[in-house]
């Protein structure tokens, strides 16, 4: 039977109830630390340019409520190779939300309504898509904050890529006049660049559709350094095909679209997709904050460790 003094039992006792103690500590300062994850990403399956780089976001978790106020809806999505892309998310319109709900949604869809999603890029999980429509207002998302961050705070290099996800043309043939349809990405990253176009969507039910997948030689790409602007020039039937393009690195992006003719009474849709390619070069090592969680857990670990030293020094 072994003898055990006075101070041992103390000692051993105050490391029976400390243990449990600071696992349920690290617990809860991990779970802070943690966020909750969103959707993710997922890539095409067909031979499309860069289609076994480009992770298209899943914008399931997208909400019209918080998007269109004024602090715009967080994101953070969970990238293929474990790291995280985060930015946030704001829609911005002239409309109000009785118009905004009486066409169809501002919201993010998963069926491919042309070229993205059929003639390219196919095979895209879950609602890659953002929605709109729009009359005589531009509408817009914008996205902030962007980055690309490893589990310790690292931010990573990457390439934003933005996709026309909708017919941009014309009004089909008829007493009104034509509407001229655009969209427009901007960036405050390096300049865009084109990454694929993509043929015509043949589409059985439109008898201005030859029955063939080719391109649309009126659809038009203008690359102007920070905008990319894809228009319909001359109007003209059939219409369809699209641009998908890329900027390195940057923090702000905005989508806007609407169209030439700014009849009130006319509105059409657009939509567009977007996605990542997150680079191997390292930006910045983030710096842990002095009141971080994790910092203050760190602390209070080694001073409790430094002051469980002392204790067995006296004892």
């Amino acid at each position: 039977m072994a003898i055990t003094s006075p101070a041992a039992a103390r000692r051993q006792s105050r490391a029976g109830w400390a243990r449990p103690l600071q696992c349920a500590l690290l617990t809860l300062a991990l779970a802070s630390v943690l966020p909750a994850q969103a959707a993710g990403t997922s890539k095409a399956t067909d031979a499309a340019p860069r289609a076994d780089e480009i992770e298209w976001i899943d914008f399931s978790d997208f909400a019209y409520g918080p998007a269109a106020s004024p602090a715009g809806q967080p994101f953070t999505i969970d990238l293929l190779d474990g790291r995280t892309l985060r930015f946030t998310l704001k829609f911005r319109s002239n409309l109000s939300d009785a118009e905004a709900n009486s066409g169809p949604d501002f919201s993010p869809i998963g069926f491919p309504r042309a070229s993205f999603g059929r003639t390219g890029y196919m095979d895209v999980a879950g609602q890659p898509i953002l929605h709109g429509y729009h009359t005589d207002q531009d509408v817009a998302y914008e996205f902030t904050n962007i980055h690309v961050s490893d589990a310790l705070g690292n931010r990573y290099a990457f390439e934003w890529i933005a996709a026309d996800a909708e017919s941009t043309g014309s009004s089909a043939p008829g007493p009104l006049p034509e509407r001229n349809e655009y969209i427009a990405f901007e960036t405050n990253g390096q300049p865009w660049t084109e990454v694929a176009e993509l043929d015509r969507f043949d589409d059985p039910n439109d008898p201005f559709d030859p029955g063939i997948h080719s391109p649309n030689p009126n659809l038009q790409l203008e690359l102007n350094g920070n905008q990319a602007r894809i228009f319909n020039d001359p109007p003209t039937r059939p219409e369809g095909g699209s641009y998908v393009v890329a900027s390195s690195n940057p923090a702000t992006i905005q989508f806007t679209f609407g169209n030439t003719l700014k009849d009130p009474d006319r509105a059409s849709r657009q939509a567009a997709a977007f996605g990542i390619v997150a680079g191997t070069q390292r930006l910045a090592v983030a710096p842990v904050p002095a009141n971080h969680p994790l910092a203050l857990l760190l602390a209070a670990l080694a001073l409790g460790g430094l002051g469980f030293t002392a204790l067995r020094r006296r004892a």
